[in-house]
């Protein structure tokens, strides 16, 4: 009884995901940014409308990012754009938290991806090359096109 249950829902498995569905995919406007606001999910925010035309139950980021890739890899959608970065003016500190608990250095030139902002926007949220932090506004230069209120306030 079990063999033919496991069998049955053996062939059940292959009937949904190996014959042809007819699907009604959206495709996403493409997003006049010059950077992504929260690169962290760039990719799955754009797979998301491809996501509930396909499988509805599963919205894992994982599963999210790897669709966009066979997506793009298609040619179905396009580059996301960069993250937003700093440019360091100077050597600077990164902290663990707006001014306290300093975890390394920026040189001067270098750059990070910002990923969050404190309300005020004086701190900056960065991956840097050797983790992630905080630095000051004041310490480096910003990308002219950038909305700075799409990027998330973490502090």
């Amino acid at each position: 009884m079990k063999l033919l249950l496991a069998i049955l829902l053996s062939c059940l498995f292959l009937v949904l995901t190996v014959l042809p569905v007819e699907r009604n995919v959206v495709t996403p406007e493409p997003t006049p940014d010059v950077c992504s606001e929260n690169p962290y999910y760039a990719k799955a925010i754009i797979a998301m409308p491809y996501q509930q035309a396909y499988d509805a139950s599963a919205y894992g980021h994982a599963q999210l990012d790897a669709l966009y890739d066979s997506l793009y890899a298609q040619g179905e959608v396009g580059p996301v754009p960069p993250a937003c970065l700093v440019t360091a003016r100077q050597d600077l500190t990164v902290w663990t938290t707006p001014g306290e608990g300093p975890i390394g250095v920026l040189s001067a030139g270098q750059t990070a991806a910002i990923y969050g902002r404190t309300e005020d926007s004086e701190w900056w949220y960065v991956n840097s090359g050797f983790g992630w932090g905080w630095v000051s506004r004041e310490q480096v230069e910003l990308q002219p096109e950038m909305q700075i209120d799409l990027i998330p306030i973490m502090g």
